[in-house]
């Protein structure tokens, strides 16, 4: 993968399904499917005619989603999460989940800044 500030891009949605229909019909856009596991499908957000996908579709499905309204999430690269993670408790900032890994992607962190603002970090697997 690429090394961007923006590394990845997932609506959170109660329907991946319904979520997929809109987001086509208003962009254009086309799905790829990956199977995850205990998590479900993921669907893979592609422009129209291009084979790499920019976003995904994260069906919000289980306990952990309870509360949590459908939204975008924006996940940043960083090459070292565990000390991200303590620059953003440091500035006065949360980590609300993990870090944890997502096999064959890299590790994970969801966060909010000092103001509350939503967020995720991204360490790609190396490879």
């Amino acid at each position: 993968m690429e090394k961007k500030v923006v590394n990845w891009m997932e609506v959170n949605s109660p329907n991946a399904a319904e979520a997929f229909a809109f987001y086509s019909a208003v962009f254009g856009w086309t799905k790829s499917e990956v199977d995850m596991g205990e998590m479900g499908m993921y669907t893979m957000l592609h422009e129209a005619g291009k084979e790499e996908p920019f976003a995904g579709i994260m069906e919000m499905k289980g306990p952990d989603w309870e509360g949590i309204p459908p939204h975008w999430m924006t996940y940043f690269h960083t090459d070292d999460i565990n000390s991200s993670c303590d620059k953003i408790k440091a500035a006065g900032g949360n980590i609300h989940h993990g870090p944890f890994e997502i096999p064959g992607t890299g590790m994970i962190a969801v966060c909010s800044d000092a103001h509350g603002a939503h967020f995720s970090l991204h360490q790609p697997t190396p490879q």
